[in-house]
C-alpha cells in the first residue's frame, strides 16, 4: 500500500503541513473575521432589547428551577 511506503512519507508530511497552513491562513484571514463581524452586528441590535427583557426559567439554569421548587414546597414566597 502506497500510504505505508517508507519512501512516500516525506511527500505526505509535506503535503499535510501545506495544506494546514493554506487552512490556517483561510480561518485566520477570511472566516474569523467574518464571524466576529456578525457577532459585533448582533450584539449592536440586541443590546438595547437585552437589558430590558426579564431572563426565564430556561436561562436561569437548574439551581433557578431547584431553589423556586423548594421554596414553593415550603411555603415560602421569596423571589430568586
Amino acid at each position: 500500500m502506497p500510504q505505508l511506503s517508507i519512501e512516500t512519507f516525506v511527500t505526505q508530511y509535506f503535503w499535510l503541513v501545506v495544506l494546514m497552513l493554506v487552512l490556517y491562513y483561510i480561518n485566520v484571514s477570511i472566516i474569523i473575521p467574518r464571524i466576529s463581524l456578525i457577532m459585533k452586528s448582533r450584539e449592536i441590535s440586541t443590546s438595547g432589547t437585552q437589558s430590558s427583557l426579564e431572563l426565564t426559567e430556561i436561562e436561569r439554569g437548574p439551581e433557578y428551577k431547584r431553589v423556586t421548587y423548594n421554596r414553593r414546597v415550603s411555603g415560602t414566597v421569596w423571589e430568586v
